[in-house]
């Protein structure tokens, strides 16, 4: 309380203040001079003119940094929450960087923040001509992209079944030529005996 306190006095000492009761204290409030077409808020006075903050003085901001960011009950949060709650006080010149800064310098956070792990990077699957890996997948009906040239086949089915998949797969390999890689989703129609006996025909 006792820092408040300060910041309350100090703020009401400087320059700053004096324009901003002026302009409180006008008969037409600032913001009616100006029109908001749209914006997050919609109509109505901005946020600025409906609460006025005064400016920190820099002999407070690091012990108000430190009581927003550091202090037992504040809880170490991040750059936005910080700098949310030093909004509800006032304002200084480039105070988000100075609490993005402060927050990423901060002991405490660096050692408990959790990493995010690096996720694995994607490997390449190098492949060398048309109809060489060809994907299928079931979607109601069959389609048969080919890696490679990206050419899709979209073939109509009453059932999904792995006779119909078969049959299906097997009147494109007669017209296209068959894929030396068949890679698939997975699915029932593609692990079954079926689809087993046909692919080592």
């Amino acid at each position: 309380m006792a820092l408040l306190y300060d910041v309350k006095k100090k703020q009401t000492a400087t320059a700053a203040a004096t324009l901003l009761e002026r302009l409180a204290g006008t008969e037409l409030p600032l913001w009616k001079a100006f029109k908001l077409d749209q914006g997050p808020r919609g109509s109505g006075p901005p946020l600025w003119a409906t609460e006025l903050k005064g400016p920190i003085p820099t002999s407070l901001r690091q012990r108000l940094l430190y009581a927003v960011h550091d202090a037992p009950a504040a809880g170490h949060f991040g750059v936005s929450k910080t700098l949310a709650r030093l909004g509800s006080v006032g304002y200084w010149p480039n105070m988000a960087k100075d609490v993005a800064e402060y927050c990423r310098t901060c002991d405490k956070c660096q050692h408990l923040k959790p990493s995010a792990p690096t996720p694995a990077p994607l490997q390449p699957f190098p492949i060398g001509c048309p109809w060489e890996r060809v994907s299928v997948h079931i979607f109601g009906n069959t389609d048969v992209p080919n890696t490679f040239t990206k050419w899709l086949e979209a073939l109509p089915m009453k059932d999904q079944t792995a006779a119909t998949v078969a049959r299906k797969l097997t009147a494109v390999f007669c017209r296209i030529g068959i894929a030396e890689t068949l890679h698939s989703d997975q699915g029932t129609a593609f692990e079954s005996e079926t689809h087993a006996e046909c692919a080592c025909c």
